[in-house]
């Protein structure tokens, strides 16, 4: 216990003393102990990208960290982002506790694929801290397009006529690409091969920079060297292997993919420089170029084509259904797994519909992830599918059969295959309920059993201390007519400002229409038509789209299923704009066709949602 007393100082002056400690000491140590827990209790927010600047095909990676004293820390919401597809790829979180006080360490991780070129801003991520909501400083990216300028390679005769000694027919180094197939369907995989021959060593290890390629999308299966014999001459030559997978029906490009490699000139070489350096300094540094290839992708046929396909193409595809739990209790999450394999491109295939389990289950949006293996010099892997279904009545319950069509290339034909049904059997639930239940046997009221109470529940009124926004909000009304001329101004003022900024959420959804109209009859490119579709989809649901699948956009806006579908095609066709051609995004026919047929899908969605 602590004493407060008063003792007379030497100079005649009194000092109040808490113990021995004088009572300004102490103040001093309160107040600057209380600002360092409010320091403390203040939560650091802040988004990184692992890169600024980065190419129309590749993925930037954006982390949100949070440090805060507490662990009260809420999911970040997102800006609205259309120029980029954005996927959640997991958030760790670590907890400690130094001197009784809790420090907590979370990070939001999030993969953003560009849609189009140009320049972009992500936008600021909101958090609840505590309670408190913090927002991330804006980021600028720069997406670029690297287009491969076709230079016009001289042929192998040329090349041997240019470099090639006279006592041999091919030169040291060359190249050759070659693919499989000269004609393919959309998504029907090829295979591309690119072999570089040399017959000389060469200083350091040739630099490889594989083709750009317009219209197909690479995923890389292996390389691998060999020796080969070529008009007497000994070869060494290295291969690299390409999958490719046509995306827009039409002519596809593989640009020329190039090596650079350095050949000493005459005279010593300087390995301490080469070895450093990458490069003698009596070396010169030349290049070699496979020729271009073009491919003509052929658009799936129309003729057979079921309802249940959603743009499959290989062979030997599957699906299979799981549940997690067969006999869950009304009110229990259940998780149903799909899980689609087969060879060809996993992420081609769109989202599979959930199915209809009617009025006694809440069904939520599915999310997907897609994985890759090979087999061989076929490319194929998974695509697995989670649906959460929550049972709203007890009984027996029968999730039926599944089907899922692709395109057999080997057979040039459709083909469907099928889950079985799968049982589930849901129990009432155990937890206790609030209230009475009444139930009464069918016509028999003598064997009707009587009222049984489950449980019960007293909300008391509960009187607390008056808050600091009560008090003033009472001293403001208690004013009288006097500030109510006051109040009616500020929110005149305010509801202008939001009315000129045009963001209400009443108002966007009342103008997303005529906004998207006026912006699909002024675009100039493809970009600009899908971004149209982008903000017309938030204007319309009221928030940003962030990670949602076009599939939950679709559920959420309670569209019809041929509405959702054609939906969900476009919107495909707009995310794979990033390998079109550039001069294919701004030809004036096809941004013509894209903007009419996005504004009929426009239009049905606009019929179906009044």
């Amino acid at each position: 216990m602590f004493l407060l007393r008063l003792r007379p100082s030497p100079n005649r002056k009194r000092l109040i003393r808490i113990g021995n400690m004088p009572l300004k000491k102490i103040f001093f140590i309160i107040y600057f102990s209380l600002a360092s827990v409010c320091a403390f209790a203040q939560a650091q927010i802040s988004a990184s990208v692992d890169k600024s600047s980065v190419n129309v095909n590749e993925d930037i990676n954006l982390t949100i960290t949070v440090r805060t004293s507490g662990t009260d820390i809420d999911s970040p919401q997102m800006p609205s982002l259309p120029n980029f597809n954005i996927y959640s790829s997991g958030q760790s979180r670590s907890v400690s506790m130094v001197n009784g006080k809790v420090s907590t360490y979370q990070q939001f991780e999030y993969i953003l694929s560009p849609r189009f070129s140009g320049k972009s801003t992500i936008g600021s991520f909101k958090i609840k801290v505590g309670g408190k909501e913090y927002a991330t400083q804006p980021i600028d990216v720069e997406v670029y397009r690297n287009n491969a300028k076709d230079s016009d390679r001289p042929s192998l005769k040329n090349i041997n006529r240019k470099n090639g000694s006279k006592k041999s027919k091919t030169p040291d180094f060359f190249m050759t690409a070659n693919a499989d197939k000269s004609q393919a369907y959309l998504n029907e995989q090829l295979i591309l091969k690119i072999r570089f021959y040399q017959a000389q060593s060469t200083l350091g290890n040739p630099q490889y920079d594989r083709p750009k390629t317009e219209g197909l999308v690479p995923e890389e299966i292996k390389t691998n060297q060999q020796s080969e014999v070529i008009d007497g001459k000994q070869y060494i030559y290295t291969e690299f292997v390409t999958a490719l997978f046509g995306i827009l029906p039409g002519k596809a490009k593989v640009g020329p993919a190039t090596v650079q490699y350095n050949m000493p000139d005459e005279g010593d070489i300087d390995n301490f420089d080469l070895f450093f350096n990458g490069a003698a300094s009596g070396a010169t540094l030349k290049t070699v170029k496979s020729d271009p290839l073009y491919i003509n992708i052929k658009p799936l046929p129309q003729s057979g084509r079921p309802q249940t396909f959603y743009g499959a193409v290989g062979t030997d595809y599957s699906i299979n259904a799981m549940l997690d739990n067969t006999r869950p209790q009304v009110g229990d999450p259940v998780t149903l797994t799909l899980t689609v394999r087969g060879n060809g491109n996993m992420r081609a295939i769109a989202d599979i519909p959930a199915p209809d389990m009617g009025q006694n289950f809440k069904v939520y949006g599915t999310t997907s992830s897609s994985s890759v293996r090979l087999n061989g010099s076929t490319v194929g892997g998974l695509k697995t599918y989670k649906t959460v279904l929550v049972p709203r009545a007890s009984g027996s319950f029968r999730i039926p059969a599944i089907s899922f069509s692709y395109f057999d290339t080997a057979s040039q034909s459709y083909k469907t295959v099928g889950t079985s049904p799968i049982v589930m059997e849901v129990s009432p639930s155990a937890a206790p309920q609030s209230g009475s239940s009444i139930s009464f046997a069918n016509g028999n009221t003598s064997s009707a059993p009587a009222v049984e109470k489950l449980g019960s529940d007293i909300s008391y009124i509960k009187n607390y201390p008056q808050s600091l926004f009560t008090v003033v909000t009472d001293f403001v009304c208690s004013l009288g007519k006097i500030n109510y001329i006051a109040l009616v101004l500020i929110f005149g003022a305010a509801l202008t400002d939001i009315f000129k900024r045009k963001r209400m959420p009443f108002t966007l959804k009342k103008r997303a229409f005529k906004n998207a109209k006026k912006a699909l009859s002024g675009a100039k490119t493809l970009g600009e038509v899908s971004l149209a579709l982008s903000r017309y989809l938030e204007d319309k649901k009221g928030s940003p789209i962030g990670i949602m699948t076009i599939s939950d956009v679709a559920a959420e806006l309670k569209i019809t299923s041929p509405t959702a579908k054609s939906l969900s095609e476009l919107w495909g066709k707009f995310d794979m704009l990033k390998y079109a051609p550039s001069q294919m995004l701004t030809n004036s026919i096809a941004v013509s066709e894209a903007a009419e047929k996005t504004l009929s899908i426009i239009k049905e969605i606009e019929k179906e949602t009044k």
